[in-house]
């Protein structure tokens, strides 16, 4: 079976979702390494939920002592019982992350070649209150 290619746009996937906060599912999260050699989780996440429910927006998260505060958010963020865990092994961490659904706050941006894409700025659980687009973030 054919496709139309008609109309299709070369320039890298379209527009970025607007800034706000999105509930999104994460459809697949993957330990890879990082450019520097570092552990680095990739996220592929979609929009649960209103205009833009469907769309994917990413995160990578690195595996460093300095950063592992945002590790520790986002498992907050989705209920995991490893935020008291000790010893815990990167491929725990991707493992449970795998379909588990939350909030976060998402900022356009653009990539290395100019290219629409999302920056994540916050993690929550989808219980807690609204942010406000206006909100001094942590991320």
């Amino acid at each position: 079976m054919g496709f139309n290619l008609k109309g299709v746009d070369t320039g890298g996937g379209g527009s970025a979702i607007p800034a706000g906060r999105y509930n999104l599912r994460i459809e697949k999260s993957e330990l890879t390494q990082a450019t520097t050699g570092k552990d680095m989780i990739k996220l592929q996440m979609s929009v649960l939920d209103g205009n833009y429910k469907g769309r994917m927006c990413f995160d990578q998260l690195v595996l460093t002592e300095s950063a592992l505060w945002k590790v520790k958010t986002l498992l907050e963020a989705v209920g995991s019982k490893l935020i008291n865990s000790e010893n815990v092994e990167p491929e725990e961490v991707a493992a449970e992350l795998t379909y588990k659904t939350l909030s976060a706050y998402l900022e356009e941006g653009k990539t290395s070649t100019g290219n629409p894409t999302n920056n994540v700025k916050a993690y929550q659980s989808i219980s807690k209150p609204e942010v406000e687009s206006n909100t001094n973030l942590v991320f």
